[in-house]
């Protein structure tokens, strides 16, 4: 049984409401409005490290991004956020990417500092690896 759904709260801090509009961009494939939330040497990493992923920049990133919409015939897939932990600096989230990927992650957003607060640095995506497997991802 899952546990309910993390509601946003309009009083959402701002770097919260970036990770809001960052997981609402990935659902829905808008790349650009990722590549503006995001700083120039962001950087994509999947965990654990057993997976043999290496991690991307943000142009690897925003491809590999664009291969899964073609992948999924540029359907958006549902988010579901169960638990958000927002501290200075950092986010973190426990959620589910819904149909088709089904898939159970952990991500841990990383901001930048002065005038990069409000930007993405890098993003950290514990993923449910024998999901990966099934999928091919």
């Amino acid at each position: 049984m899952s546990p309910d759904p993390y509601v946003f709260p309009e009083s959402a801090s701002l770097q919260l409401k970036v990770v809001q509009d960052y997981m609402h961009s990935l659902a829905t494939f808008d790349l650009n409005k990722l590549a503006t939330l995001t700083t120039g040497d962001f950087r994509q990493i999947t965990a654990p490290a057993s997976l043999g992923v290496p991690a991307r920049t943000k142009a690897e990133d925003l491809e590999f991004l664009g291969q899964l919409r073609d992948k999924l015939q540029n359907k958006p897939f549902e988010v579901t956020i169960y638990k958000v932990n927002d501290g200075i600096g950092e986010t973190w989230l426990h959620g589910k990417l819904g149909v088709p990927l089904d898939i159970e992650v952990v991500y841990l957003f990383q901001f930048g500092v002065g005038p990069y607060a409000l930007k993405i640095t890098s993003v950290t995506e514990f993923s449910d690896s024998k999901r990966l497997e099934q999928i091919g991802t």
